[in-house]
C-alpha cells in the first residue's frame, strides 16, 4: 500500500542525522580546553590571594 510507505518514509527523514566524528572531537577538545583554562585561573587566583595574605 502507498499509504504505508508514506510513514516509512517520514520516519526515516525523522530519523537521527548522522553523526560527525570531526565535530564531536572539536566539541570536546573545546570543553576540555576551556576547564583547563578556568583551572588555570582559578590556580592563580588562589596562589596571589596566599602571596597576598601571607
Amino acid at each position: 500500500m502507498k499509504h504505508e510507505r508514506i510513514f516509512d518514509d517520514l520516519s526515516t527523514a525523522l530519523g537521527r542525522p548522522p553523526s560527525d566524528w570531526r565535530r564531536t572531537a572539536a566539541a570536546t577538545a573545546m570543553d576540555l580546553a576551556g576547564k583547563l583554562a578556568t583551572g588555570f585561573a582559578i590556580g592563580i587566583a588562589i596562589a596571589a590571594g596566599l602571596a597576598l595574605a601571607g
